[in-house]
């Protein structure tokens, strides 16, 4: 049996003079030592492309190698100093209509052993077995929502599959408030 946070990567490129922060977040299975930045993901990745709610800003980017959407949730109620991210989540579908070369890799990211592409029946091989199985609008399309807790006892970190005609399509680390 393999570790639940077992990850299939090739290694995280190196962004300016730092880590793929992104890459960390997915390798590590959590945002370790805590939530990421708006002004951290500005900073190794640039502005993005944004999307704005009444309290959410969504900065995407594209990694054209793996055609692959990199879509960072920041809850912007806070000051400035405060944004964290919300939500991270990698997808083979558009997740806007532009979005900026993304500065990493996405195509060797995997969350708990778990990769774009692979067959839902993976999700549950890697030791996601209590997780809840909803359908789900995502990026305008009707799809399967595989949401879990991936640590027993922690409610506030959570990690939610894409499913489309039985192939994982998207894949997202975030935590609640």
């Amino acid at each position: 049996m393999r570790p639940l946070f077992s990850v299939i990567l090739l290694g995280c490129s190196q962004i300016l003079s730092g880590k793929d922060l992104v890459c960390e977040v997915f390798k590590n299975g959590d945002f370790v030592p805590h939530a990421l930045t708006d002004r951290q993901i500005v900073a190794a990745y640039g502005a993005g492309e944004v999307t704005k709610s009444q309290y959410e800003v969504r900065r995407n980017y594209f990694d054209s190698r793996c055609k692959a959407w990199l879509s960072a949730s920041i809850q912007m109620e806070a000051s400035p100093e405060y944004r964290f991210v919300q939500e991270l989540t990698i997808s083979s579908i558009p997740v806007s209509k532009k979005a900026s070369a993304y500065k990493g890799d996405l195509c060797s990211l995997s969350l708990g052993g778990v990769a774009l592409g692979d067959r839902e029946s993976e999700i549950y091989k890697a030791g996601f077995s209590k997780a809840k199985r909803d359908k789900s609008i995502f990026a305008d399309k009707e799809l399967v929502k595989i949401i879990l807790n991936p640590m027993a006892g922690e409610t506030d970190l959570y990690y939610v599959f894409y499913v489309k005609d039985n192939l994982v399509v998207g894949m997202s680390i975030g935590v609640t408030e």
